[in-house]
């Protein structure tokens, strides 16, 4: 009977430690998409530069791709300018070391001659690299 409740006892503190370490990873991912939200709005080639991992495939949803350079330079160059943008409907699915992330884009662009206004869907891939989440892959699309 004591070698029951010992192996209970076990099974609980290994399932509470990684139901932990599941929300702490969500926790630290929801800061770093947060952290890319404001980089978006407010450029910062330092912020943008550490939340893209080298590998990273960054596309519109007008089918044009970019890799980290030339995303950093979305933004710090204008070729997309924002004057807000919010996050809805965010879902988060860890896999090991990787995360995907699905939410939709509200927001208002500030550049002449844009839309004013824009509402994507979007599709992220994360990956934790030397424990900080890297933006690995993004995929937005116009909402059908």
């Amino acid at each position: 009977m004591k070698l029951i409740i010992a192996i209970s006892i076990l099974f609980y503190l290994s399932a509470s430690q990684n139901i932990y370490g599941q929300t702490r990873k969500i926790d630290h991912l929801k800061a770093s998409i947060e952290s890319l939200r404001k980089a978006m709005i407010d450029p910062d080639s330092l912020i943008l530069a550490n939340l893209a991992s080298e590998d990273l495939v960054y596309v519109h949803s007008s089918g044009t791709a970019r890799d980290k350079k030339g995303f950093i330079d979305e933004y710090m160059l204008g070729w997309t300018m924002l004057s807000d943008a919010t996050i809805k409907d965010q879902v988060i699915t860890l896999s090991g070391q990787n995360a995907i992330v699905r939410h939709r884009l509200i927001g208002d662009f500030d550049k002449p001659g844009q839309t004013p206004q824009f509402d994507i869907i979007i599709l992220m891939v994360w990956r934790l690299e030397d424990d900080q989440w890297k933006l690995l892959a993004q995929q937005a699309a116009k909402i059908p």
